[in-house]
């Protein structure tokens, strides 16, 4: 029961974390960035989930290097700029992701 508590409360931290992108210049895509792992520990907690969540995991690390390497940002928001921000935020969504497709594949 503790376990789909906190799971549910890190759904809400992730559908949090999307309610802060609506001021982004790209709301939408931000915005469904993190709303899937949200939807992702929902499932979980419901008894669904799909080993192929991996890929997507996967994908979003992708990303995240592909924001790193075309990182031509130079305004410094509070700690780091627009583009790490991002980057850390698919890192931290990816790892969340994958976390439950490998979970799921040992059972």
């Amino acid at each position: 029961m503790v376990k789909k508590i906190n799971l549910i409360l890190i759904s809400l931290l992730f559908i949090y974390c999307a309610y802060l992108q609506i001021n982004d210049p790209d709301p939408l895509f931000w915005f469904s960035i993190y709303c899937i792992p949200a939807i992702v520990s929902l499932l979980y907690t419901l008894g669904y989930i799909n080993s192929n969540f991996l890929y997507l995991g996967l994908l979003y690390f992708l990303y995240s290097i592909y924001i790193q390497i075309y990182n031509f940002e130079t305004n410094v928001m509070y700690v780091f700029d627009e583009k790490t921000n991002e980057s850390l935020g698919l890192i931290i969504s990816g790892i969340w992701i994958v976390y439950f497709s490998l979970k799921q594949r040992k059972k």
